[in-house]
């Protein structure tokens, strides 16, 4: 049991350590969540409702490490991901069904975004001080994601 609040808890910056797909591991999804070694996908909540997802640095760059992930980057290569579609790059979240789910209502930039896009919703499988798991269904598929806080 936490003495922290859920939204103390879920407030954090957070890098993906595993993805499944109805239950299977899907590494090469996972690996498209960084570039290099240290170049991550980060999904940032803060405490007072407002999120985003950036490019980070998270570990330390050394030339006797081997390079690993995927070798190309772009602007926005994390749209292309299940999870960034649904909630963009930035926008605003909320807890809903009781504590159990997070409402994530993505900033868009132009009005076509807008009249296309709607909440998306993601259910708390798991919420600790360190680690965040979230489940999200694509079109009857269900997506599990495990995240690490960075801090």
């Amino acid at each position: 049991m936490s003495f922290a609040s859920k939204r103390n808890r879920v407030s954090n910056a957070w890098i993906a350590e595993s993805y499944e797909v109805d239950g299977q591991v899907k590494k090469s999804i996972l690996d498209s969540f960084l570039i290099g070694d240290s170049l991550h996908i980060v999904l940032t909540i803060s405490e007072n409702g407002a999120y985003c997802v950036d490019y980070q640095y998270v570990n330390t760059m050394d030339d006797t490490r081997t390079f690993k992930g995927n070798r190309k980057a772009g602007s926005d290569r994390s749209l292309q991901l299940d999870l960034f579609k649904g909630i963009g790059h930035s926008g605003n979240w909320t807890f809903i069904d009781k504590h159990r789910s997070l409402q994530m209502s993505p900033h868009f930039l132009t009005e076509s975004d807008v009249s296309n896009i709607s909440p998306f919703h993601l259910q708390i499988i798991e919420l600790r001080q360190k680690h965040l798991k979230l489940e999200f269904d694509v079109n009857g598929t269900t997506h599990t994601i495990r995240f690490k806080s960075l801090k």
